[in-house]
């Protein structure tokens, strides 16, 4: 008569390798996929409105105070992350040499996430002492840097830092306009 300790089989060495190996595989996949699904968004950045305007200290006045007013707009074209924009800071590089630059004092950002597939539009205005008669801000360069978290359903990331440049913005007639950032 057989006892139920005879029954019942033992795990050989090879099926003890066989099951941590299954197990370490389901383990990669499961990081595979969450990492997958947790990358950055592919995001594309233009520059639609770029403008000089001055403020005069009374309306009939000198020309007390001149901001660079720029449009940009953040495109999300991933399918499934939205992006919520925490902070973003703005160079501009004038000058012959692009050897000048000013840093921005207001950027607008957009209150809540992004969702994918979406454009949203930032504005900024940048003091800047301007003459009327110079050519220095006729094709500038606007580098841009953005602090961002991504989101895919109720998971979301850590910081993430995007920086790029937008080549040849001009502010004085618009010519080049829209400039596609890179």
């Amino acid at each position: 008569m057989a006892t139920i300790r005879s029954l019942r089989k033992r795990w050989r060495a090879k099926q003890y390798i066989s099951a941590a190996m299954l197990g370490t595989l389901f383990a990669v996949a499961l990081v595979a996929a969450t990492s997958i699904s947790l990358a950055p968004a592919r995001m594309r950045f233009s520059v639609v409105k770029a403008e000089i305007v001055t403020y005069r200290k009374p309306p009939t006045g000198p020309d007390t105070n001149t901001h660079l007013n720029l449009n940009l707009v953040a495109n999300n074209t991933s399918q499934r992350t939205a992006v919520w924009f925490d902070s973003m800071s703005t160079e501009i590089w004038y000058g012959p040499a692009a050897t000048a630059w000013v840093r921005t004092k207001n950027a607008w950002l957009p209150t809540g996430w992004q969702p994918p597939r979406s454009l949203i539009s930032i504005n900024m205005s940048i003091d800047y002492g301007y003459v009327p008669n110079s050519d220095a801000t006729d094709y500038c360069r606007v580098v841009v840097k953005s602090k961002v978290f991504f989101r895919f359903g109720l998971a979301s990331t850590r910081p993430f830092t995007i920086k790029f440049s937008c080549l040849n913005v001009n502010f004085v007639d618009n010519t080049s306009l829209p400039v596609v950032c890179g």
